[in-house]
């Protein structure tokens, strides 16, 4: 088995990129983007693959070199004599064998998951060979993405990676809207991908020759790319979000109520437990829903656009698009509430400052105590705070929220050194009530 053209071979035929060639300019920039963490673990698999190759090779090198051997010194020889030849020969050259034969194994699993990401990253333009043993048939007929399909998966996977992008700085604020961005995006990369590449295909007539990488195979029966189509793509790359903005949504109102910013303690009354998630779904709503009312305005008044055509599709989508609008609305309401209405009755005077809620927390050996039985630390505990804040409950009493280290040792002697975000609750009073470490 030639493991080594085999790769050559692949990688060959993912340069040519016979679907990005389906795709403008433009299109090819965003997938290149939105893309670009499945080109880092492609580079780690291929560099992966050419270091087991090396020592591959390098195991071939001295089972080569005996074999020659064998059949060089048996020449001229008779038959007792090479007899013994072999008898001190062989085992060695076997010993190789079996472990060239476990390189084998490894090289068909490091295959498999190099044809997988390959296919993603290449939007399913290479021959999709599983099996680094079994060759497929090549035929003189290919087939590669439509440029209509390309596109619309094109923006989406942008629009998916921009807002996963923009919540990893605000992951203290909103870590679950991160946590469902970064699933969503997921689902687009790994799931939709795929599905697209492999169902939203055409076959086009490939010249079957020898080119080089800046001269892909000629394709004939390429798309033309709709000038006027990137809008429509937009549009419907928020469709596709308004479905995580919706589902942010409804995490929220389950979180904290028909409140959305209000959460209920039933312990100390009311307080404030304000978070990115609701924040961030009813941004996305209102983002989802005026691309909507754009479409339909652009569209009807102005011929920006495709024509909109009365179907079961648009039936959906507009059933879509009030759902998103009274969502958007009812969500920015609640949040004006919590910013200047009724919830304000909530709040009562405290007898302790913000800076004094902050010096109680990090004094609390309650605190401490929690953050080191959080990681299991029990000898040689030391928690470092390295920032803190505090904010109103409205009730009196504070939200603190300290970033810090906390190191160690566990039970069984190993060292412990994490970092924390913790969540005290301390009361109009200055009294802890509450502890939560994330």
């Amino acid at each position: 088995m030639d493991y080594q053209k085999s790769i050559k071979s692949l990688l060959k035929e993912a340069r040519a990129g016979v679907s990005y060639q389906q795709l403008s300019k433009p299109y090819r920039a965003f997938l290149k983007i939105a893309l670009f963490p499945i080109y880092i673990v492609e580079v780690a698999l291929i560099m992966a693959y050419y270091i087991q190759l090396f020592f591959y090779n390098a195991m071939m090198s001295p089972v080569n070199y005996l074999e020659a051997w064998q059949e060089k010194k048996k020449e001229g020889i008779q038959h007792a004599t090479q007899a013994v030849l072999y008898f001190v020969s062989t085992p060695a050259i076997f010993f190789f064998r079996v472990i060239i034969s476990l390189m084998s194994f490894s090289f068909f699993f490091q295959w498999f998951l190099l044809m997988c990401f390959t296919y993603l990253a290449t939007l399913g333009g290479v021959e999709w060979q599983p099996y680094i043993n079994v060759a497929p048939e090549k035929e003189g007929v290919k087939t590669v993405l439509k440029s209509s399909a390309g596109e619309k998966f094109a923006t989406v996977a942008l629009v998916f990676f921009a807002l996963f992008i923009i919540l990893i700085p605000f992951n203290y604020d909103a870590y679950e809207a991160l946590m469902v961005a970064m699933a969503a995006y997921g689902v687009v990369v790994f799931i939709a991908n795929p599905i697209v590449s492999a169902a939203a295909r055409k076959p086009v007539e490939v010249e079957v020759a020898e080119h080089t990488k800046d001269d892909p195979p000629p394709i004939v029966g390429l798309d033309a790319a709709a000038p006027n189509g990137m809008f429509d793509n937009f549009v419907f790359a928020s469709l596709m979000m308004s479905f995580v903005a919706l589902f942010m949504f409804i995490l929220a109102w389950d979180y904290n109520g028909s409140d959305l910013f209000l959460r209920p303690d039933y312990s100390f009354g009311y307080y404030y437990n304000y978070n990115g998630l609701p924040f961030v779904a009813i941004l996305l709503l209102i983002l989802c829903a005026g691309m909507g009312i754009a479409k339909l305005a652009l569209s009807m008044f102005m011929g920006i656009g495709k024509p909109i055509v009365k179907n079961a599709k648009t039936i959906l989508a507009v059933i879509l698009l009030s759902v998103c609008t009274i969502s958007a609305g009812y969500g920015t309401f609640k949040y004006i509430q919590y910013e200047f209405g009724s919830n304000n009755n909530y709040v009562s005077s405290s007898y302790i400052t913000d800076t004094q809620a902050v010096a109680t927390a990090r004094n609390s050996s309650s605190v401490q105590s929690t953050i080191t039985t959080k990681y299991n630390i029990y000898y040689s505990a030391n928690v470092y705070y390295s920032s803190g804040s505090a904010t109103s409950t409205g009730d009196g009493g504070w939200r603190v929220t300290l970033f810090g280290t906390a190191s160690g040792y566990d039970y069984s002697y190993d060292w412990v050194d994490k970092n924390f975000t913790a969540i005290v609750t301390i009361s109009e009073y200055g009294t802890v009530m509450s502890t939560t470490v994330r």
